[in-house]
């Protein structure tokens, strides 16, 4: 089976690109489960959805972290 990677799916440079995190982060923290994906096989596949919302509530929780500072 094909993975279309547009649209739908999101590549890992625009993750790392996107969230400031290193390639090696999002692995570790994709094992972990800290990050929604898939692993259909070998590979992990990103759901641009899942990661839009899991930058979404990243990005809220830095905002309150500084604010609570």
């Amino acid at each position: 089976m094909a993975i279309k990677m547009e649209g739908e799916f999101i590549p890992m440079n625009e993750i790392v690109e996107r969230s400031g995190l290193t390639r090696q982060r999002i692995d570790v923290l994709a094992r972990q489960g800290r990050i929604p994906h898939e692993q259909p096989g070998r590979f992990r596949i990103f759901k641009r959805r899942d990661v839009e919302k899991w930058l979404r509530e990243r990005k809220a929780l830095a905002a309150t972290r500084v604010e609570a500072a």
